[in-house]
């Protein structure tokens, strides 16, 4: 009776930990692959992204994997699950080739769109004969080894043109790399520490990319503009900090080791899932992680990897360890981050003389704010070109309340020049465009070349108006 008692217990926490995770089944798409996105915008500081929402999410999230600790020891004590456990221990010996078989196809699918291992790394066509090259050594079982040891060089090629900054969100490639480099390892020691290395290195990169919709969160502004359901009816702004910590709390589970398989089945789950949203290109994205996934079924918590919290005997302690770790693990990170994305952000600016101006206040969740929606900046684009326009949590026509001009609202848009202080009354003459709200669409005869645009809402006067989000820049460059 007390066996069934605990199945049963695991079971029902078992049904807990699935409906928490699926319940945010959209949240993995990477944003740089489907928005448009660039390390000169403006990233939070760390007072503006520790809100009391941030707060409130970190512990839940403290509290779930305390949870969890609990949910992995009755599952392990499970009959259901130990059998299935057996089952895929059986099959460990395919681990590498399955590897092989997942590297090897998103080489071919990155040599053949021009890309480095994933969708927005663009590279020059030699990289993608390497890869391909690559993919063929794949093909034979001495050279294995060889063929990880060139996966971690493309990892090193890509740290050259994209910077470390950018390239942490991809850390799992090293993992990949060893793991094939020491699966012929006739040292016991070196074999089994491939699998640790891919749990690390897969979970530090989910928590480091999910960073990015706390710090960037206008990056995925773009993609919810898109994709509204992807919210599921939340605000979009508590949506993103949700989405960032479900992610962060995943790739700490990895590191960690805990809920090894049930893990690695429910998140390969929902990256098929998500697929019905964003199609081919999550696909190419996320094979590799497929694959990882895969192995860490197959594997477990391989022949040497301890989790931490084994190191404590008593079982008790084991979940207020776990939650604190979460959290210094938090600390760890988001600081780092920031400070990088500050610093990249400043340099960027040095590098195109932008003026301070455009390093306005972040726009906090409920405010008024206007952006672009097409152009994106960055584009290239053809003249004439078409600007769209998008505003938040205000009408623009009533935003002139001065007597006689109630309701005289209207947008401005400035051609080459750059965001003016609020109140400044634009002189005729300057390169303005003005226009009413409601406007569709404002075509702009330009000439070849880099060109910056500003956009803000104005009064009767052309004066323009207050709000830390009440203008929006984006530069492109037109054949």
């Amino acid at each position: 009776m007390r066996h069934v008692s605990r199945a049963a217990t695991g079971s029902m926490l078992g049904s807990i930990a699935a409906a928490w995770l699926l319940a945010q089944m959209p949240l993995h798409a990477h944003v740089k692959w489907f928005s448009e996105f660039d390390f000169s915008d403006r990233p939070l500081t760390l007072p503006e992204a520790v809100t009391p929402t941030f707060l409130a999410l970190a512990g839940l999230s403290m509290a779930t994997i305390a949870l969890f600790v609990y949910l992995d020891r009755h599952l392990a004590t499970a009959l259901w699950y130990t059998r299935i456990t057996a089952w895929l221990v059986a099959r460990r010996e395919h681990s590498v080739l399955v590897m092989r078989i997942g590297l090897g196809a998103t080489l071919l699918l990155s040599w053949q769109a021009g890309t480095l291992f994933v969708p927005e790394l663009a590279v020059g066509e030699w990289i993608g004969w390497v890869q391909f090259l690559v993919a063929f050594l794949l093909l034979f079982d001495a050279a294995v080894p060889i063929a990880g040891a060139a996966v971690m060089v493309l990892f090193g090629v890509g740290l050259t043109q994209y910077g470390a900054f950018h390239m942490l969100d991809y850390t799992f490639f090293i993992g990949v790399g060893y793991y094939l480099a020491v699966s012929r390892s006739e040292k016991p020691t070196f074999r089994g520490s491939g699998v640790p290395a891919l749990y690390t290195t897969l979970g530090f990169s989910l928590c480091w990319a999910a960073l990015e919709k706390i710090i960037y969160p206008q990056w995925s502004a773009y993609l919810l503009d898109v994709h509204p359901q992807l919210t599921l009816g939340l605000d979009p702004s508590f949506f993103l900090i949700s989405a960032a910590f479900v992610e962060i709390s995943l790739g700490y589970l990895l590191i960690i080791c805990l809920l090894q398989r049930p893990l690695a089945l429910l998140i390969t789950l929902v990256f098929f899932l998500t697929t019905a949203v964003f199609g081919k290109t999550e696909v190419i994205g996320h094979t590799i992680i497929h694959t990882a996934l895969i192995v860490f079924l197959l594997e477990g918590p391989g022949e040497r990897y301890r989790a931490p919290i084994a190191f404590l005997e008593r079982v008790r302690p084991r979940p207020a360890f776990a939650a604190a770790t979460f959290a210094l693990l938090l600390v760890i990170l988001i600081i780092p981050y920031v400070y990088v994305a500050q610093r990249t952000y400043n340099l960027n600016l040095s590098a195109s003389g932008t003026v301070a101006l455009v390093d306005r206040p972040a726009v906090a969740p409920g405010e008024p704010r206007v952006f672009f929606i097409e152009p994106q900046d960055g584009a290239t684009v053809e003249s004439p070109v078409s600007f769209q326009f998008g505003a938040e949590n205000f009408t623009v026509e009533a935003l002139d309340t001065s007597p006689g001009h109630e309701g005289a609202g209207h947008y401005q848009l400035g051609v080459d020049t750059d965001c003016l202080p609020p109140g400044t009354v634009i002189p005729e003459g300057q390169p303005w465009i003005h226009f009413p709200d409601g406007t569709s669409e404002i075509l702009v005869q330009l000439d070849p070349g880099a060109h910056r645009f500003c956009l803000q809402p104005g009064d009767a006067e052309h004066r323009t108006l207050t709000g830390g989000g009440m203008s929006a820049v984006v530069q492109i460059t037109v054949r």
